[in-house]
C-alpha cells in the first residue's frame, strides 16, 4: 500500500492507526468518516427514490394500458369541450400518432442498435455474440 502513487503513505498511516487503535482512528478520522457516510447514504436514498418511481410509473403505466379505451373517451371528452369538437378530436388522434410514432422509433433504435452490437461483435471475432452469459 505504501508503493501507491499519491496516497500510500496516507492510507498506509490510516490503515497501521485503524489496525492498532480503532478508537483513534475514528476520532482522528471522524470528519472525514463521517463526510463519506453522509454521501453514502445520499446516494441509497437517491437509488431508493428512483427505483419507488420506477414502480410507481410502471403501475400508472399499466392502469392506462389496462384502460386504454375508457382513458381515451376520457381525455378525447375533456379535449373535445375545452375545445370545439372538432379541433378536440383533431388534438386527440395527432397525440395518439405521436406517441405510437414516438414508441415505434424508440424500438427501432433499440432493435437497430442490439443488430449494429452484434454485427460489431461477430466482425471482431467475440464468441457467441448473441447468446450472453447465460448459454456459456
Amino acid at each position: 500500500m505504501k508503493d501507491w502513487p499519491l496516497i500510500g503513505e496516507k492510507a498506509h498511516q490510516a490503515w497501521l492507526v485503524a489496525s492498532e487503535d480503532t478508537e483513534a482512528f475514528f476520532s482522528k478520522y471522524s470528519e472525514q468518516i463521517s463526510d463519506v457516510l453522509k454521501k453514502v447514504l445520499s446516494g441509497i436514498a437517491g437509488f431508493g427514490g428512483t427505483i419507488i418511481q420506477f414502480i410507481i410509473s410502471f403501475i400508472i403505466a399499466g392502469v392506462f394500458i389496462a384502460n386504454a379505451k375508457s382513458c381515451e373517451r376520457g381525455v378525447r371528452a375533456f379535449f373535445c369541450r375545452l375545445i370545439d369538437n372538432e379541433r378536440g378530436n383533431n388534438a386527440v388522434n395527432v397525440s395518439i400518432q405521436t406517441i405510437r410514432s414516438v414508441a415505434q422509433g424508440i424500438l427501432g433504435i433499440a432493435i437497430t442498435q442490439a443488430l449494429l452490437a452484434g454485427l460489431g461483435l461477430a466482425i471482431t471475432d467475440i464468441p457467441a455474440p448473441g447468446s450472453g452469459y447465460l448459454w456459456c
